[in-house]
């Protein structure tokens, strides 16, 4: 999370497009008094959405509405403001926005805000990678250049990036950037000139200094979204019907793709013991081959990192008759770690339980540089991850390794030149096989799958170890007869 950062979130109003809208899945029928701020997509209202993705990477977020707009209930902690000037349009609320963070923060002793992200209501797709990526260019820009502090740019130096615009479809996404707050008087200073549209707003900086703006590449942005669906706008009833559908499964139910989806379902622990129990996702398998290669490679005392623990239901038994010495297990399930701590509560070697996001987690492990293991263990938690994340995982696994460290690498791989779609259709099909669960437990979890998961084949993964700098030859150590399960060894370096 930025702490230097505040989040605009643009209620807007109703759209005259969007009239005569009359589909009941959103909004019971007609847009309303809350314009699209109050249309419902997967239980809750685009503006919710929009709100949850923000706050997951800012600690306050600042809701502009028109004066008298009804507006649905909103996450806790979400502060809403009215707009002071009337049919000015978005940039008078962003000043709006601006002016509430930078009073509050001072008349509660709170540092000021360096760093805004502005987003609209009607992008219930965002994502909080997005968020988070636009924000972190503007505040390292800042960073680099704080000691000008006069004003947000000057013509004699370069000021840095003091606005993140994506560009996607050969489309300025003014509604989906990141300014600086110093910007501010620039706002007033246009806004006092009679105009009020921010793609002209941009062109007026550019005028002054050409470096104000930081283009942001869809290339770019398809590492955190690779369908660049956060900035899907609804701006009609047909966009909203094609949204409806497009995720929507075939069961009929609202789809997600949500990381924390992943973690709850797994918080499931009666649906996910008896697929482990039933040893659907070939467990067995794979952690008979990791106790067979850690005995055989490991003859002195060892330490290992569990990213993705779970429930460590196997560690004891695979790394029985092992010269492990200490354990780490993280998670981001609570209720996970609370089986953990049952499961390790008499074995041998010392042990430590992190709650923490994992890829957060490795990132602050390989910054603080104090500790490094022999092994690292990663077992069906990578394939929840886009694709950019997947390629820093791999890099701050190799990070965290002693110099002849192992990563123990398993996970749900599509096939080969199987698209997504096509994994999904197969492995949904072989989940609906599964006798020992029950219908809502098969809905459930086919559920989990079509919205979490988003695997690579064993090229792109081998790809990525390698660009990590990890030694890929004769990896695979496991792969079951459905081929979606397989275990691999990236070592440091050459044996």
């Amino acid at each position: 999370m930025q702490a230097d950062s505040i989040g605009i979130v643009l209620a807007g109003g109703s759209s005259r497009r969007m009239q005569g809208m009359t589909n009941p899945s959103a909004a019971n029928a007609g847009i309303g008094p809350g314009g699209k701020a109050c249309l419902e997509f997967r239980g809750r209202t685009f503006l919710e959405h929009v709100c949850e993705a923000v706050a997951a990477r800012v600690p306050e977020v600042i809701v502009v509405a028109a004066p008298g707009q009804a507006l649905p209930k909103l996450p806790l902690g979400v502060r809403v403001i009215r707009d002071t000037t009337a049919k000015l349009g978005p940039l008078a609320a962003i000043r709006d926005g601006m002016i509430s963070a930078l009073e509050t923060a001072r008349s509660s002793g709170r540092a000021e805000p360096r760093v805004a992200m502005i987003a609209s209501c009607d992008l219930p797709l965002l994502r909080s990678q997005i968020v988070g990526h636009l924000i972190e260019i503007v505040s390292a820009a800042i960073g680099r250049f704080s000691t000008q502090k006069s004003s947000a740019f000057s013509t004699q130096k370069p000021c840095a990036y003091a606005w993140a615009l994506p560009e996607v479809h050969a489309h300025r996404q003014v509604l989906v950037s990141a300014l600086s707050v110093s910007l501010l008087p620039h706002i007033e200073a246009y806004l006092a000139k009679g105009r009020r549209d921010l793609q002209g707003f941009a062109q007026w900086l550019e005028t002054i200094d050409p470096t104000v703006i930081r283009i942001v590449s869809s290339d770019e942005l398809r590492g955190l979204d690779p369908s660049l669906e956060s900035f899907c706008d609804i701006d009609t009833p047909a966009e909203l019907q094609l949204l409806l559908e497009e995720h929507t499964d075939a069961l009929g139910t609202e789809l997600t793709h949500d990381s924390e989806a992943a973690t709850q379902w797994f918080s499931q622990w009666h649906i996910y013991r008896l697929i482990v129990d039933h040893d659907r996702l070939s467990h067995r398998g794979i952690h008979e081959a990791l106790g067979n290669f850690v005995r055989t490679n490991r003859c002195s005392p060892f330490s290992l990192l569990d990213i993705g623990c779970g429930d460590a239901g196997f560690i004891a038994q695979t790394f029985f008759q092992t010269q492990i010495a200490s354990y780490v297990g993280v998670d981001a399930s609570s209720s996970a770690l609370v089986e953990a701590r049952r499961e390790l509560d008499s074995v041998p070697f010392q042990v430590e339980l992190v709650k923490a996001d994992l890829v957060c987690h490795l990132v602050d492990k390989a910054a603080a540089g104090l500790q490094r293991f022999d092994l690292i263990l990663a077992g069906y938690v990578v394939h929840h991850l886009p694709l950019a994340e997947k390629q820093l995982f791999f890099k701050r696994c190799r990070s965290l390794l002693a110099t002849d460290g192992q990563l123990l690498f398993y996970d749900v791989c599509r096939r080969q030149s199987e698209t997504r779609q096509e994994y999904l259709n197969d492995y949904v099909t072989m989940i609906r096989s599964w006798k020992e669960l029950s219908k809502e437990a098969l809905k459930s979890t086919c559920r989990h799958v079509i919205e979490c998961d988003f695997p690579e084949t064993e090229g792109v993964i081998m790809e990525m170890a390698r660009e990590a700098g990890f030694v890929c030859e004769g990896s695979q150590m496991f792969a079951d007869q459905t081929e979606f399960h397989r275990l691999f060894c990236f070592s440091q370096s050459k044996s």
